[in-house]
């Protein structure tokens, strides 16, 4: 009977140091950065957004994510661009975890966009939201995020490139054969 109290007891106290362990790591998990990393599938209806989240854990045990939530706002106007959940996944301590989004941002309700690209030096997105934590599946604890960003480079990029095309475009229809007997015409017709 002693051994059966002495076992449970340690036990007991096993199980209490890990859940305070956990309990620790918990509040210790932070935002460490939120990465634009690309632009993707530029065209005249809008793009996708591509980025990451990346939390920290500096506790001593691993966290479980649930799931992060995040809104991606243009700043200048506090418009909301896009939002979405991201599924969650385990941190190790003293580690980082990327939790990656790709966001479709429409041009058309977003035409200030445009507009910020032409007469601003930064186009600013806010990426803000919450990564929920479990504990235990007794409560959620919420880590709250936010930071600004400027996607202006990114979308100059696209503009350079668009404009490079249609050059080329113009380049190829000036240059062909179709468009040397055109202009012979008018020649001879003038």
């Amino acid at each position: 009977m002693k051994k059966i109290l002495t076992a449970i007891i340690i036990l007991a106290f096993v199980i209490l140091a890990y859940t305070g362990a956990y309990m620790y790591s918990l509040s210790k998990v932070e935002l460490r950065d939120i990465k634009i990393e690309n632009l993707q599938n530029i065209d005249r209806r809008g793009f996708n957004l591509l980025g990451s989240i990346e939390l920290y854990n500096g506790g001593i045990t691993s966290i479980d994510i649930e799931k992060v939530e995040y809104e991606i706002i243009l700043t200048s106007k506090n418009m909301l661009l896009g939002n979405g959940t991201i599924i969650g996944g385990k941190i190790k301590p003293k580690d980082i975890a990327k939790f990656g989004f790709n966001q479709q941002i429409n041009w058309i309700p977003t035409a200030e966009i445009a507009d910020e690209l032409i007469s601003n030096d930064k186009v600013e997105i806010k990426v803000r939201g919450n990564a929920y934590l479990n504990s235990f599946g007794l409560y959620q604890t919420k880590i709250p995020f936010e930071k600004d960003k400027d996607i202006k480079p990114y979308l100059k990029q696209f503009v350079g490139t668009e404009i490079d095309n249609a050059a080329d475009k113009i380049n190829e229809i000036l240059n062909s054969d179709a468009a040397k007997k055109i202009a012979e015409r008018i020649k001879g017709y003038i």
